[in-house]
């Protein structure tokens, strides 16, 4: 199996967070999660950033934002 489809517990609470996230403030959860990962990555000297959650998240952020956005259209 490829790392993107291995998920534990810390990546499915990751992932319900920032849908919700994502699902407040939109677009602008991409930026915080990208600041996030740099920071985890300088904060705890990992040995490189992790680009499985970027991607990751990512997706899921993408997913929350369109959730929004169709909300919005259909609430109008």
């Amino acid at each position: 199996q490829s790392r993107m489809r291995k998920m534990n517990k810390r990546d499915y609470i990751g992932c319900v967070t920032w849908y919700v996230v994502s699902l407040l403030i939109g677009v602008l959860a991409l930026p915080l999660m990208l600041l996030r990962e740099w920071y985890q990555w300088k904060r705890y000297h990992l040995p490189h950033i992790e680009g499985e959650d970027i991607v990751r998240y990512g997706i899921v952020i993408t997913l929350g934002t369109l959730t929004r956005v169709v909300w919005e259209i259909i609430k109008l």
